[in-house]
């Protein structure tokens, strides 16, 4: 008789050997066994389950790879990397006071149709097959209606964005569309009518702001051509001459000539060092300087990304519905990590950027609103624009970083976050150990997460 956490509450079950199935005297929970042949699978069954408990989804996903590795025929291992992908919490019914499944990360593809899923029922015997397929049928109906739910939820969202910030007709109008096509979803209909009304509003006052310019661009025509030869000449010696030796000198004594014609020179793909901030976790030794890669290059200005995942945080201290406007993780970098990596000099090169609020492209989620940020995440457009293949999105973290709680997988790589919702609001989209964009997204508090700041320098500021 062998000892085994139950899978939903964590109390001890006593598994005589052979048992494929059994019942928690504690929850009351029917539920599948996996093979306990030895103790170095236990530990690691009673690991994983205890990440995935915690919805620690993407830690227990790695000790479930890691025992297929070693085994791979394992029904259980395969279930349970399921109820991983999905986020299946399993909460208890006050009326039963039995644990029923919740799902925290709905998927357009059904349960059904899961790789794993199907390895699983390949390899189940008959009493866990039966479990499995009961289980999968109320799983896939919940994520039925949460789809549902979400996709109209996410259009309504997204209309009253676009409600709250429109100032013209056209994006008024926008916005009442959005809201007639969830037309009988909570106040829809009335935010429509709203919209309309104001749209009114913006086309006739636009049409008397027309006809204001029209009369002061007339009055203004008969004063001043006399002077508009002279000002253009003298715009035309300011911008081609004055102005960019100014800039350059400028930048020469803030950051050294060395620095600024290496920026100059900079190629997309180069990599160029920038600030300092703790890697090697020796902090005796004090701040590595921080390597970053170039993105693109405009100008005098350069996107850079770090070249290693720098910290770990978590995307939001608390498990809520958030965007990257107001997570916790953009206050993180734009103060306690801009301060730590960059001095005075280096902040002043750091360009104020409006950071776009990209949906993410296969859930209708509403990102939020655009922001003025110093330091940001790369979108999940963004990350499959600069990096055209999952192996140059692969990223390595410090030994910092694994210090603070990142997940190293067996290639030694990092999830890395970026700023994009995931399924929900109260997910972010990331990106793996194999470089692959996570659309679905790892809940905002997961704390196994890494960092790869992004920002715009600007030489010439």
């Amino acid at each position: 008789m062998s000892i085994f956490k139950c899978k939903m509450c964590g109390g001890d079950l006593e598994i005589a050997a052979g048992m494929s199935v059994a019942e928690c005297q504690y929850c009351g929970t029917k539920q599948t066994l996996p093979k306990l042949d030895d103790e170095k699978r236990a530990n690691l069954y009673d690991r994983a389950n205890h990440f995935r408990r915690n919805n620690e989804f993407d830690k227990a996903m790695g000790i479930y790879e890691q025992i297929l590795n070693e085994d791979g025929n394992d029904a259980e291992a395969y279930w349970s990397l399921v109820l991983c992908r999905y986020g299946i919490e399993y909460v208890e019914d006050p009326a039963t006071h039995k644990r029923v499944p919740t799902v925290n990360r709905a998927q357009y593809t059904s349960i059904f149709a899961d790789a794993d899923y199907k390895s699983a029922i390949e390899h189940a015997d008959g009493y866990q097959k039966s479990v499995y397929e009961e289980e999968a049928k109320a799983i896939d109906e919940i994520q039925k209606g949460i789809l549902a739910i979400s996709s109209l939820e996410g259009i309504y969202q997204d209309a009253g964005s676009r409600a709250k910030s429109a100032r013209t007709e056209a994006e008024y109008i926008t916005a009442a569309n959005l809201f007639r096509f969830v037309k009988g979803y909570k106040d829809a209909d009335k935010h429509a009518a709203t919209c309309a009304e104001k749209a009114e509003t913006a086309r006739k006052d636009a049409i008397k702001e027309n006809e204001r310019r029209v009369k002061l661009t007339k009055k203004i025509a008969v004063i001043g051509t006399p002077i508009v030869v002279v000002v253009i000449a003298f715009l035309i010696i300011l911008n081609t001459v004055i102005i960019p030796s100014v800039k350059y000198n400028k930048a020469v004594k803030l950051y050294g000539e060395e620095m600024v014609n290496s920026a100059k020179n900079l190629k997309v793909g180069d990599v160029f060092k920038f600030g300092a901030y703790e890697q090697d976790n020796n902090t005796s030794n004090g701040k590595e300087p921080i390597e970053w890669q170039v993105l693109d290059k405009q100008g005098n200005k350069a996107l850079l990304i770090s070249k290693y995942a720098l910290d770990c945080q978590k995307y939001n201290t608390s498990r809520t519905d958030v965007t990257w406007e107001s997570c916790t993780l953009r206050q993180w970098l734009n103060n306690d990590f801009y301060n730590a990596a960059f001095d005075g000099s280096q902040q002043a090169a750091i360009a104020t950027t409006t950071v776009t609020a990209d949906k993410n492209p296969k859930y209708a989620i509403n990102p939020g609103r655009n922001t003025e940020d110093k330091v940001f995440l790369l979108s999940t457009n963004e990350a499959e624009k600069y990096f055209t293949s999952d192996g140059k999105r692969q990223c390595a973290g410090t030994a910092y970083a694994y210090a603070q709680g990142a997940y190293k997988g067996d290639n030694g790589n990092c999830w890395w976050w970026l700023r994009s919702p995931g399924s929900r609001t109260r997910d972010a989209a990331d990106v793996d150990t194999g470089g692959a964009v996570y659309y679905l997204g790892s809940n905002v508090s997961n704390s196994s997460d890494a960092v790869r700041p992004a920002l715009w320098i600007d030489l010439e500021s």
